[in-house]
């Protein structure tokens, strides 16, 4: 029997970009999967479609470069979609049944996203930086290429392109706005009279409180301000009749934890008309109902998800699902299909009937030759109080034939964020800092909590640290691990912390304030907030959650950083970090690495190259997660190697297998 290992998870087909056709005859999407040859380790989409109702599916590109951000036409008849070169971006074309593609639109040394088909269909708009003028490639060729930190970057502009069957010649992309502000997202008007467009003055990550609405003439010129948004990455849709704009607006003052609302505005202009609160006041706009009456949003719940329809009327929003797990999801012309999965279940698409019809499963992926044969460990939702009374939750996964009483060691893990969630996700996938399904396979329980901070709970709960990093969100951890040392699952003195970016934080933070833990696996961490602020590209953040700069209020930030802490810890830390991490810097995990080795403290510092504050290697993911199963191994050990077979009568949780989440647990998807 294969057991868990992330060399053969990280073959896991991974789907993500769905979109429904227009009449729901079928959904495309893409697939992931890894290419490690002798000189190569990458993971490469590829776009499948799958009928409606049958489930068939078919792969409609093939090759050794990725193909993503998949678009059907109005008429459902044709496919566009974006693929990368070494030197170049393509946007391109095909029929719906599959053959050859064909080139609509291609840009040298800059990327093209988000293609979007015009409402008639006889064009395509999408985004791309200004491909480098030649006066600038010559100064590179010459080595003559200072710039100005922080301005001299290269604004996203709309383009658009003519959409013909096998064009020939390729037509030039039409620039459709100037690159004077930075476009996060657009939509057509419905005439196909011009675009309607969210924007921010640079693509600096820190800039996103400054986000605006905007109309532009399809020939381009100037763009009419039509509101202030205040929220991140802002993508508009415009209504079907095209009177009406939504869009996400800020709920009072732009803050990193993040509270909005839907919006709608006019293309003339005239101010925006806020629509009803939602749960977790952090919707995500899916699409227009297709008579205008309401608009399809998905947002967090708990450890979960739903997608809701809220009435442009102003009333409340209605759920049109239970709580799961959506992992992706897209919208046409009131057709919803969703990415969804569970502990035991891995990842398939749905379709979502908004208008009555069954929520009905279409098409999972197979899985892939050499896939473990071994069995999932089993989790559950746990749900204990804070220190303070504070309601909290997470998730628990037990040792594999782990038998009630028995005391094994935890692994506690945090996510980041801190506006992060973990979910109902399948435990059999490689993604996460964690390998959960390794650890079961040693003898470690995992906690992942949910502290104070998280989505899903409402904007109560996810401001609740503002102002309090390690405070309320470590007595939230510690909690639970108390309870499931109460509960005789936890051994008290075989507890591991890990976790990464703000999770990362955590752990550092964690080992300073107590020793409890007898190691620490810390990826990405925010261990200095005074350098954080000044090296990072978020120079932002930490003062909007710790209240002010750190020439005004020190107080705050020696309170709560880690390496102002560090002579008080005693346990031994595992740090991972990417080398090209901008979000974090290297330099994050660096000090706190210094600090320990100078103070004696068993710790190792592993640089993965090319790796931003995400991993995109596999071979480097590989690596990532082997050392952390040896790090824990090394310091905390694990049981001994249980007894394989039938599960004691009592085991918590209940198996599913694959595939039970559509077929055994119908409430998943009812409406209610």
């Amino acid at each position: 029997m294969s057991h868990w290992n992330i060399a053969s998870q990280i073959h896991y087909p991974l789907i993500s970009d769905v979109m429904p056709a227009a009449d729901g005859s079928f959904v495309v999407f893409c697939v992931r999967e890894p290419l490690m040859t002798e000189d190569r380790s990458e993971f490469l989409t590829h776009i499948w479609l799958a009928r409606n109702p049958a489930g068939a599916a078919l792969q409609l590109t093939y090759g050794e470069q990725s193909e993503y951000s998949p678009v059907v036409s109005p008429d459902s008849r044709y496919l566009a979609f974006v693929t990368t070169h070494s030197e170049r971006s393509e946007l391109r074309a095909m029929h719906i049944a599959g053959g050859e593609s064909w080139l609509l639109a291609t840009l040298k040394n800059t990327a093209i996203s988000s293609p979007r088909w015009s409402r008639d269909g006889t064009q395509i708009a999408f985004l791309a930086a200004a491909p480098p003028s030649e006066e600038l490639e010559r100064a590179r060729r010459a080595k003559d290429d200072a710039y100005a930190w922080g301005t001299d970057e290269r604004n996203a502009l709309i383009y658009s392109v003519p959409f013909n069957i096998a064009p020939s010649p390729v037509p030039v992309p039409q620039a459709i706005t100037t690159g004077s502000f930075h476009i996060t997202g657009f939509d057509w008007l419905t005439d196909g009279s011009g675009m309607v467009l969210a924007a921010m003055p640079s693509p600096n990550a820190d800039g996103w409180p400054d986000s605006w609405l905007a109309r532009v003439p399809h020939t381009g010129g100037e763009a009419t301000r039509l509101a202030d948004l205040s929220v991140w990455s802002a993508v508009p849709f415009v209504s079907p009749a095209g009177d009406q704009i939504a869009c996400i607006v800020s709920d009072g003052a732009p803050r990193w934890a993040n509270a909005a609302r839907v919006a709608l505005c006019s293309p003339d202009g005239g101010g925006l008309r806020v629509l009803a609160d939602t749960p977790d006041t952090q919707p995500a706009i899916l699409g227009w109902l297709p008579d205008g009456s309401g608009i399809v949003i998905q947002e967090y719940e708990h450890v979960g998800a739903r997608v809701f329809i809220l009435p442009t009327d102003g009333s409340a929003a209605r759920p049109l699902t239970g709580p799961a797990t959506f992992e992706s999801a897209g919208a046409n012309q009131g057709i919803v299909a969703v990415v969804g999965e569970d502990f035991q279940t891995a990842n398939l698409i749905a379709i979502i009937d908004l208008f009555g019809g069954p929520h009905m499963p279409l098409y999972a992926p197979a899985l892939p030759t050499g896939w473990p044969e071994a069995q999932l460990p089993q989790a559950e939702v746990l749900g204990w109080h804070s220190a303070d009374g504070t309601a909290i939750e997470g998730i628990v996964t037990y040792p594999l034939n782990y038998t009630p009483g028995q005391r094994v060691p935890l692994v506690v893990v945090v996510h980041g964020g801190p506006t992060g969630v973990y979910q109902r996700s399948y435990l059999g996938s490689p993604s996460g800092y964690a390998p959960i399904g390794m650890l079961a396979e040693q003898g470690y329980a995992t906690l992942r909590c949910n502290p104070r901070g998280s989505s899903g709970y409402g904007r109560d709960f996810r401001f609740a640290n503002i102002r309090d990093w390690g405070g309320g969100d470590l007595q939230d951890i510690m909690a639970g691990v108390d309870t499931l040392i109460a509960r005789g699952i936890a051994d008290p003195e075989r507890l591991a912390i890990m976790g990464w970016s703000y999770g990362g934080f955590m752990a550092s933070w964690a080992i300073t304030q107590t020793d409890r833990f007898k190691v620490a696996c810390i990826g990405a961490p925010v261990t200095d907030p005074v350098s954080f602020n000044g090296t990072a590209d978020i120079p932002g953040f930490i003062p909007d959650y710790f209240g002010g700069e750190y020439w005004d209020d020190f107080e705050s930030y020696r309170s709560q950083s880690p390496i102002l802490h560090v002579g008080k810890v005693q346990t031994p830390a595992l740090i991972q970090h990417g080398a090209a991490d901008i979000r974090v810097p290297l330099s994050q995990g660096r000090q706190f690495y210094a600090a320990l080795r100078r103070r004696g403290i068993p710790t190792e510092l592993i640089v993965y190259p090319r790796q931003g504050h995400s991993f995109h290697e596999p071979r480097l993911i590989i690596d990532c997660r082997k050392r952390v199963v040896e790090w824990l191994g090394k310091h905390l050990g694990s049981n001994e190697a249980m007894k394989r077979g039938a599960r004691p009568k009592g085991y918590p949780g209940q198996a599913m297998k694959r595939g039970a989440l559509w077929a055994k647990r119908g409430a998943l998807w009812a409406k209610q």
